[in-house]
């Protein structure tokens, strides 16, 4: 549920060291009656230095082709071709490539998108994280609590945030599997 991608586009810009606004063509603060030419030139220098390549795998799908090429797209335009694998796939299907991992969700919560079916969306999400991602940490943001219900998994956090002007919840899931007896 990657939409456009702009969760791995950041996870991969964060992974590989990338300075925010590497690929702007210009800054605004360059036309300042102060700006220092040599100054901004040694800090890009510094921080294009660090740049690396990316240590962890990201992995990003949806069940859109629309959004998977815009994805891929949003990816090659921020120099993350070689790191982001994209695909199309229904949730349903996706299975983790390593035993442990962090896991971000961004489903269809009603203000651009309205699943057809919220309720078993969100039931279906619950279910394959159950059973397909034990060992990994799991982030959904949704802009309800009633669809956090649904996924019938005990949350470990949530916080709220802002999805430009709606209001959300980001809750944090820990895998396991079996059942977990709380001491």
């Amino acid at each position: 549920m990657c939409g456009s991608g702009t969760i791995p586009v950041e996870a991969g810009l964060i992974a590989c060291n990338i300075p925010p606004g590497k690929f702007r063509k210009s800054f605004g603060f360059t036309r300042w009656n102060d700006f220092d030419e040599k100054l901004f030139a040694n800090i890009k220098k510094e921080a294009n230095n660090l740049i690396c390549e990316c240590p962890v795998r990201i992995s990003a799908s949806d069940i859109s082709e629309q959004a998977v090429r815009q994805t891929i797209i949003n990816a090659g335009n921020a120099g993350l071709s070689e790191t982001i694998t994209v695909e199309v796939s229904d949730f349903k299907d996706v299975k983790p490539v390593d035993d442990k991992g962090y896991l971000f969700i961004n489903p269809p919560y009603g203000l651009r998108l309205k699943p057809e079916e919220p309720d078993m969306l969100y039931s279906m999400i619950g279910s394959t994280l159950k059973h397909n991602f034990p060992g990994h940490r799991v982030w959904i943001i949704t802009s309800g609590k009633e669809y956090l219900e649904k996924i019938g998994l005990k949350t470990k956090s949530k916080r709220t945030l802002y999805n430009g002007p709606l209001k959300c919840i980001l809750a944090e899931y820990e895998m396991y599997q079996g059942t977990r007896k709380w001491q």
